[in-house]
């Protein structure tokens, strides 16, 4: 993926204003692998953005349940990839992004400042939810 692609996928999920909904549409019979596809809401439209992720992260797309394939097991899978996103997007961290939108865990342990500041872990920048 090219730095204009990147660039373009951050300003979309700005639009989205920063959430990104996940869905499980797979679960393997072992449990340790599931298809999960990714939606942002941008302009009142759903966008899947499974595409960009794949090219950005480098999961595989498995095109008979419409998803990402993502392995492992024992955690939130679906927080995981939206993390390991928003960690790739913003390496170096963000500035907050105000009360009520911010979502750095740097809130929750502590810091209660909403003010323009910056967080060093980019990772938190996106929200995730489930659908």
């Amino acid at each position: 993926m090219t730095e204009k692609e990147k660039d373009n996928l951050s300003v979309l999920l700005r639009k989205a204003d920063y959430t990104v909904y996940t869905h499980v549409t797979h679960v393997s019979s072992t449990g340790m692998m599931r298809v999960i596809s990714s939606i942002i809401m941008a302009d009142n439209q759903p966008n899947c953005i499974d595409y960009e992720i794949s090219q950005l992260l480098g999961y595989k797309y498995h095109a008979r349940h419409c998803g990402l394939k993502v392995t492992g097991c024992g955690m939130d899978m679906g927080f995981s990839l939206v993390y390991e996103l928003s960690s790739m997007l913003w390496p170096d961290g963000f500035n907050c992004l105000g009360e009520g939108k911010c979502y750095s865990n740097a809130h929750s342990n502590g810091d209660r400042d909403y003010t323009p500041h910056w967080h060093n872990d980019g990772g938190y920048c996106l929200k995730q939810k489930w659908l």
